[in-house]
């Protein structure tokens, strides 16, 4: 008998802390499986105003919890239809946040924190500069960083939704509330 009321017990209890939100439910996403998802959409390549081209490859992601933020730094590669080429890093940051209709994690506020480009004329630089700074909103605000699976997002029967994303540590922490 008891055999029979112990799981319907569980499961009423389960259900009653679900409704009145009384469960902590986190999400942990480690630096490096930030860094795998996003290197899985690599390279990124995209063409600018017909005159460049420009290649993203081998991202590497840091954390920042002092200020709640996560760079990126590719490997870039510019071209130009004159045949003109460089190549160097590039490191963007944003501010994470949960985008609910991709169930994603993307960028906002992207800047771009660094960008060392070999035998770049000067007269470029500045042309070069505003480029980034476009498409850094592009690649980190419009494209996701890192998707969360279903799975992420139920408990217990029921549809859970992110808030306040937070950089602690190593890792970038999703709570999670009930929907």
């Amino acid at each position: 008998m008891i055999a029979r009321i112990a799981p319907a017990l569980l499961v009423v209890a389960l259900v009653g802390c679900t409704a009145l939100g009384l469960y902590p439910r986190t999400l942990e996403l480690p630096r490096e499986s930030i860094e795998r998802a996003l290197a899985a959409r690599m390279p990124y390549t995209q063409r600018y105003a017909g005159l460049v081209e420009i290649e993203l490859t081998r991202p590497r992601v840091a954390l920042a919890a002092e200020s709640n933020r996560i760079a990126t730094t590719f490997d870039v590669s510019l071209r130009t239809p004159f045949g003109r080429s460089t190549r160097g890093l590039w490191t963007l940051s944003g501010v994470p946040r949960y985008d609910a209709e991709s169930q994603s994690v993307r960028l906002d506020g992207a800047t771009v924190d660094a960008l060392e480009l070999d035998a770049l004329p000067a007269s470029l630089a500045a042309e070069v500069k505003r480029l980034a700074e476009r498409i850094a909103r592009e690649v980190l605000a419009e494209r996701a960083l890192y998707t969360l699976k279903p799975e992420d997002l139920r408990f217990a029967g029921g549809a859970l939704e992110p808030v306040e994303l937070r950089v602690v540590g190593d890792r970038l922490v999703v709570p999670l509330r009930p929907r």
